[in-house]
């Protein structure tokens, strides 16, 4: 039977700004390179680290963020990420 588990404590919205200047390009997180079109906020950051850990490790994942904190655009990049 496969393990599971619940990665969690995912919770921003604080409104504030990215520090990071510029526009997007590659991140490295946990060491994959993760294309974003746009600097990340931190929020978005920790959710394609959480992402990502759950498919280093093989494990179902709970992961939840406030809307319009960019889910989809986060799962999707950190996927096509690990993929490669």
């Amino acid at each position: 039977m496969a393990s599971s588990s619940s990665v969690r404590g995912l919770r921003s919205g604080d409104g504030e700004g990215n520090s990071e200047g510029g526009g997007g390009g590659e991140l490295l997180l946990l060491g994959r390179q993760v294309r974003f079109p746009f600097p990340p906020y931190p929020c978005q950051r920790t959710y394609m680290e959480r992402v990502l850990q759950c498919l280093e490790e093989r494990k179902n994942g709970l992961l939840e963020s406030p809307t319009g904190t960019g889910k989809t655009l986060c799962l999707l990049c950190a996927a096509l990420g690990w993929r490669k």
